[in-house]
């Protein structure tokens, strides 16, 4: 099939018989197509490109105000996550409707005063020597520079971290 245009009109044509087609003739065209592909060309398999293979990424919002990770709190000896937090977490959770991702992977996340984007992406599979989670690392080093090289953690407006 051709598309031409001329002007602001569009023209479909299709070669073997040379008809000149509307939009209504494109969908039930492309309706056929995919009908005959079984769906390969609306939902293609990952495949190399230029010899870099296309990785997964899932993006999702979580509605509301996003709240920060209330500190263990210890009674009658033992230890317990609040109940806000935990509820929280579970909100994150049910928004949730992606893929299980295996391997390395890169989480991105934009915080607004009424709603939380996360991104979760695959990275190659490099190895690194490293054992700990890169949050902990993060976590050290802004609670040693805290107070030293700004007056509280509560400044540090974004936080890149990343193992290698």
């Amino acid at each position: 099939m051709l598309v031409a245009f001329f002007g602001k009109t569009i023209h479909l044509m299709r070669p073997w018989t040379g008809c000149v087609g509307s939009m209504k003739d494109l969908k039930n065209l492309l309706a056929e197509q995919t009908e005959r592909n079984n769906y390969k060309t609306l939902f293609p398999k990952p495949h190399k490109q230029r010899g870099i293979m296309r990785k997964r990424s899932y993006k999702f919002t979580v509605p509301g105000k996003p709240k920060v990770k209330g500190r263990p709190r210890f009674a009658r000896g033992r230890t317990y996550t609040p109940k806000s937090t935990l509820e929280h977490e579970e909100h994150i959770r049910n928004h949730y409707d992606g893929p299980k991702f295996e391997g390395p992977i890169s989480i991105s996340c934009v915080f607004t005063s009424k709603r939380t984007q996360i991104t979760i992406s695959e990275l190659d599979d490099s190895e690194t020597k490293l054992r700990g989670d890169t949050t902990n690392y993060l976590k050290a080093v802004e609670d040693a520079l805290n107070g030293i090289a700004y007056d509280d953690d509560i400044m540090v407006y974004r936080i890149v971290g990343r193992k290698k």
